[in-house]
């Protein structure tokens, strides 16, 4: 938003340098995107009246005009459409220097000497285009500087306005945080005060108060054909606003000024002298001023005369209500409208104005009137108008005005500093706050940003600088935090598993609505995103695999198809209450494509072993049982269990989904409920001294059938092996008709071991054939020889 060094300057009084004044913006919380210098190398510029204007002999485009500048006339030739015979205007005469540093030197065009150039806005260093010849009102003095008398060298501040500070969408918001920052009065533009004023015959009708609780109309009546100064075109031109006529540029000066919208009516459209503020109707259909038909909805803020859209709330007015160069009486419009109504009507119509931006970060709900007193007041000095009585409806009187607790001890504890009272409350007086006893009145301005003490801190350390906080050394003694488990269990398994060899990913948390019916039977009941960047990633994962699978898709498709993977991230559910950490991680390709011997695929048996790997580093006791996933192969997968909850999976994805991904190759996955775990993750590591003494294996080859499932086999396994044995695990997995095609052969590896002693193989002996009988008691599995 653009501010002007010399406007602000005008309302508060101060002596610093644009780049030092700058800088103080910055220290009290506005940014500065960029500074930049009007009118910094235009030179030489003179008014001048048009005496003659003929045709050029020999170019029927251009013409040949005489210009008086007091002392002499120049002949000055022009292509220029928008001239007639005793315009004013600006002239740059040969030695004068325009913006874009052109000087000009006398010439001949086709023939005819031309000594100078009639100017342009664009040419001295206002808007970017113009539509010809910048024509100057009628009582400008001939022959004067044109750059001093129209106050056309400036530097224009381009500011971030925050959005919570919709106060300082204006010059006079800027204006008091910089005399609360001088310690000074600003001052305030004059109002229109008369009293007695005559009536007019306008009725109001507010249908939607609660969207529009303050809304003002005044009739004025311009009596003469006024052109508006050049001192307010130049501050139009410099915040990017293009002069028009006295009527319109007037409410475009008191929004630059005061941060209130205005919008002038022609009187003679506005039917029987009523104005309706109504919702539109269903697809009702509305012309705004820039030749835009737009199809309107429930929620769009109209303002009607009788049953005809003449504006849409708070955006645009209408092309049936435009004030033009013959308009001589207007309907003023001042109000107050719903910021959120307006941001997503603006939004959805692709109508950001400057109104809708103005409305959009809130602003005074009192200020409606006030901005009306000031352009009437404009009206009035510049346009000789008359000024009628506001008419009002639903104007909030804001007798009840918002208090906080104020308390300066609570402000220094806060910030650290030793503040007085008397820098306090002058600091947040000069801000707009009344301070009485223990309660503190917050400004109208102000209402929507300032909640609660720490925003009275902000205030505080905003306008007196953080420079003016003593360093001090901490008062309190030193925190010993201890890590929470959930996060000291990431800690201990990104290494972890990075030494057995896996890639950490990180990825979007989002993923496609296409994807979620793979994974879940109720892909409706995840959390959708109502405003996503793309299709892609417009719903909330109910698992990291999709992501995961996408990651190895895209290498894939680049010949690398040899993934370890693994991330921790969070998965999301129905509820807020089912979201929760997870590590997932997928293999396929080659388990170890750099060995020289032999390359194994990655199988099963592989994340089964990570799986293993990780429950012996936690000291838990992972079990599993059967899954009903139907994203994981039907027969190669397991439920993971702990403490009969279940808490993961792990298995092989099924084809159908790595077809979906366009992934040939199998993929081996596992999944950990990293929030499970760090519940059962509580007791530190503790290093166990090796023994010296060697170990035993025993072999035991079972041939069950199909049916019986893996888990329970385990469950077995483990509730009976004897004391001696340390750890078994699986090695082979068989399956032929020579054996049964019902059957399977599963062979397993027993490592018998005591740590203070060596085994002998009659003990061992002796424990494994027992624990054989035993393995045929409790499972419908036979021993193979």
């Amino acid at each position: 938003m653009k501010f002007s060094y010399h406007w602000l300057k005008e309302l508060v009084g101060f002596s610093q340098s644009p780049h030092e004044i700058a800088d103080i913006l910055t220290q009290i919380g506005h940014e500065i995107e960029g500074i930049h210098a009007t009118g910094e190398h235009i030179s030489g510029i003179i008014t001048g009246q048009i005496n003659t204007i003929s045709p050029h002999p020999n170019a029927d485009k251009l013409v040949i005009t005489h210009v008086s500048t007091g002392k002499e006339t120049l002949q000055i030739v022009t292509g220029a459409k928008n001239i007639k015979k005793d315009d004013i205007i600006p002239i740059s005469p040969p030695g004068a220097t325009l913006s874009d540093k052109t000087v000009i030197k006398a010439t001949q065009l086709r023939g005819e000497d031309s000594l100078g150039m009639l100017c342009s806005e664009s040419e001295l260093g206002g808007i970017d285009s113009a539509k010809g010849i910048w024509i100057l009102p009628p009582d400008t003095p001939i022959g004067i500087d044109f750059i001093d008398h129209a106050q056309l060298k400036d530097t224009i501040f381009d500011i971030s306005i925050l959005p919570n500070r919709g106060d300082c969408q204006s010059h006079v918001g800027i204006a008091r945080d910089l005399s609360a920052y001088f310690k000074t009065t600003f001052i305030l533009p004059t109002l229109y005060s008369e009293t007695n004023l005559p009536t007019s015959s306008l009725t109001l009708t507010n249908e939607i108060t609660t969207v529009v609780p303050n809304y003002t109309a005044r009739k004025i009546q311009v009596t003469t054909e006024s052109l508006t100064p050049l001192w307010m075109q130049s501050r139009l031109l410099a915040c990017d606003i293009r002069p028009i006529n006295i009527i319109v540029d007037i409410t475009n000066y008191v929004l630059l000024e005061m941060g209130q919208p205005l919008h002038a009516f022609d009187e003679k459209n506005i039917d029987d002298q009523s104005i309706v503020i109504r919702y539109a109707k269903p697809n009702e259909k509305f012309h705004t001023l820039d030749d835009n038909t737009h199809r309107l909805i429930e929620k769009d803020i109209v303002i009607c005369t009788k049953e005809t859209p003449i504006a849409l709330g708070g955006i645009m007015g209408g092309s049936n209500s435009e004030v033009t160069h013959e308009t001589q009486t207007i309907i003023l419009e001042s109000a107050h409208f719903d910021p959120i109504t307006i941001r997503k009507s603006a939004h959805r119509l692709v109508k950001r104005t400057e109104s809708a931006i103005r409305f959009e970060k809130g602003i005074d709900p009192v200020g409606v009137i006030t901005a009306s007193d000031r352009a009437a007041h404009l009206y009035q000095s510049l346009a000789n108008a008359t000024i009628y009585q506001t008419d009002q409806t639903c104007i909030s009187k804001k007798t009840i005005k918002k208090e906080i607790p104020f308390s300066s001890h609570a402000i220094n504890s806060l910030l650290g500093t030793s503040y007085s009272d008397l820098i306090l409350e002058n600091t947040l007086t000069s801000l707009g706050f009344q301070i009485l006893n223990d309660k503190i009145t917050i400004p109208t301005w102000r209402e929507r940003d300032i909640q609660e003490m720490p925003c009275l801190a902000e205030e505080i350390i905003r306008i007196c600088g953080i420079g003016s906080i003593k360093a001090t050394l901490p008062q309190h003694g030193i925190l010993q935090d201890k890590p929470a488990p959930l996060v000291s269990l990431q800690d201990k398994l990104r290494p972890f598993l990075s030494h057995l060899g896996l890639t950490e990913v990180n990825t979007y948390t989002m993923i496609s609505k296409s994807e979620c019916p793979l994974f879940t039977t109720t892909p409706n009941s995840l959390i959708q995103i109502q405003n996503p960047l793309s299709p892609d990633e417009s719903v909330m994962r109910p698992l990291i695999l999709p992501s995961l699978l996408k990651v190895a898709s895209h290498n894939n498709h680049r010949q690398n198809t040899h993934l370890k993977l693994f991330e921790i991230g969070k998965v999301f559910g129905e509820k807020p209450e089912d979201e929760q950490l997870y590590i997932e991680s997928i293999l396929t390709g080659k388990w170890n494509p750099n060995a020289f011997d032999t390359v194994e695929n990655c199988q099963f048996q592989h994340s089964m072993g990570i799986i293993k790997q990780i429950s012996d580093f936690l000291k838990l006791q992972i079990q599993y049982t059967e899954n009903t996933e139907s994203y994981l192969h039907p027969v190669e997968s397991l439920t993971l269990v702990l403490n009969e909850k279940k808490i993961g999976k792990v298995g092989m994805i099924h084809p159908k989904v790595a077809k979906y991904y366009k992934i040939s190759d199998p993929i081996y996955y596992f999944q950990l409920s990293l929030t499970a775990l760090a519940k059962h993750n509580s007791s530190p590591s503790q290093f166990t001294p090796f023994s010296k003494y060697p170990s035993i294996r025993r072999d035991i080859a079972l041939l069950a059938p199909q049916s019986l499932p893996y888990a329970k086999i385990e469950a077995i396994l483990t509730q009976f092996k004897p004391k001696l044995v340390t750890h078994f695990y699986l090695f082979d997995l068989f399956e032929s008709d020579k054996i049964g095609s019902n059957n399977k052969s599963m062979a397993f590896a027993f490592i018998y071991h005591d740590l203070n002693k060596t085994l002998s193989d009659e003990k061992v002996n002796r424990a494994h054939n027992q624990f054989m009988t035993r393995i045929q008691e409790e499972l419908s599995v036979t021993i193979r020889k």
